[in-house]
């Protein structure tokens, strides 16, 4: 058994030579070296209750949107979108910045699933990721990854 883990990563169906070297970056020539790395950091995308979020916490949250997004310009090319969501009977502020696109993609009454720092101060989320729902969970959907 000891001899299959000190196969070359190579022999795994998918990895070739390119994606061998991008592994050996990692430090990682076997399969035991495989099975034992461990992510320098990972995300964490399950969703969770508002009221066990702490400030300044990146938190991810589903609710539905509450009115228009509001999108300001300021500077030479730069923007700020806000919109309203409901997440947990709660009205959070969702910020997105240098995304005014995605304006017309914020209707009312849309669930939608965001990534971001928490301000409870503000009840306000910075957003660093979206999803909206669909018929299909995205890949990576409520799960933890590297």
């Amino acid at each position: 058994m000891s001899h299959l883990l000190l196969a070359p990563v190579t022999k795994i169906k998918g990895i070739g030579e390119e994606k061998a070297l991008e592994l050996k970056n990692l430090k990682i020539e076997t399969l035991q070296d495989l099975i034992e790395h461990f992510p320098y950091r990972y995300e964490d995308y399950q969703i969770r209750d508002l009221s066990e979020v702490q400030d300044g916490e990146k938190v991810t949250v589903a609710g539905v949107i509450y009115g228009e997004p509001v999108v300001r310009f300021y500077g030479r090319q730069k923007s700020r979108i806000t919109v309203k969501v409901v997440v947990d009977q709660v009205v959070v502020t969702a910020v997105w910045f240098n995304q005014h696109f995605l304006k017309n993609q914020l209707a009312p009454g849309k669930e939608i699933r965001i990534t971001g720092k928490f301000e409870r101060s503000r009840l306000q989320i910075t957003v660093n990721s979206h999803s909206f729902k669909t018929s299909q969970a995205p890949v990576g959907e409520e799960t933890i990854q590297p």
